[in-house]
């Protein structure tokens, strides 16, 4: 197989597993390094950029869907029978 589209699978796959969609990036990373076709180092380099770059989007889908906390369908956590959370003393919910 061509090392390119072995290394751009590998991304493919590490960056869907960071993301939203359930996917089995070590898997494939085992399998590789198991056959041995390739230099290990490139097998650990596409996978780590993939997950950093789908770490970077799960972010910026979390920044972008602030602009709703203000409609009335937004989930907000409960965490108990009026416990204050933590995290409204830096996002009060007024």
């Amino acid at each position: 197989m061509e090392p390119l589209l072995i290394y751009l699978g590998l991304f493919g796959t590490s960056f869907l597993a960071a993301t939203l969609v359930p996917a089995q990036s070590e898997a494939v990373l085992f399998a590789l390094l198991m056959t041995g076709s390739c230099p290990a180092w490139l097998l650990l380099l596409a996978p780590s950029v993939g997950n950093i770059m789908g770490s970077c989007v799960n972010w910026l889908l979390g920044v972008g869907f602030t602009r709703f906390e203000e409609q009335r369908w937004f989930p907000r956590p409960v965490l108990g029978l009026g416990v204050p959370s933590p995290a409204d003393a830096i996002f009060p919910l007024t």
